[in-house]
């Protein structure tokens, strides 16, 4: 599968690693675990681009992305990472 880096266009031939299947938000708080278990997940491919060094996921997939009130990146102030 060749690809086009994103940053200088320049062909990559295939991704270094791939993982199927991996939560697609790391810092979504779900209310249960059955909420966890069918949290939305996505594919990883980690491209290398040897011209200009950048790293990507080539099967991002934004469609999957949403964030929302349960999204908590911030651990500092989280109220559920204070009082883990």
């Amino acid at each position: 599968m060749a690809l086009s880096c994103p940053v200088c266009a320049r062909r990559v031939e295939t991704p270094f690693a791939e993982i199927r299947g991996v939560p697609v938000h790391v810092s979504a708080l779900h209310r249960s675990a059955s909420g966890a278990r069918t949290a939305y997940r996505g594919d990883l491919e980690l491209a290398f681009c040897e011209s200009c060094g950048f790293i990507w996921n080539a099967a991002f997939d934004a469609s999957l992305v949403a964030y929302d009130a349960d999204y908590e990146n911030s651990l500092d102030h989280s109220p559920a990472f204070i009082a883990y």
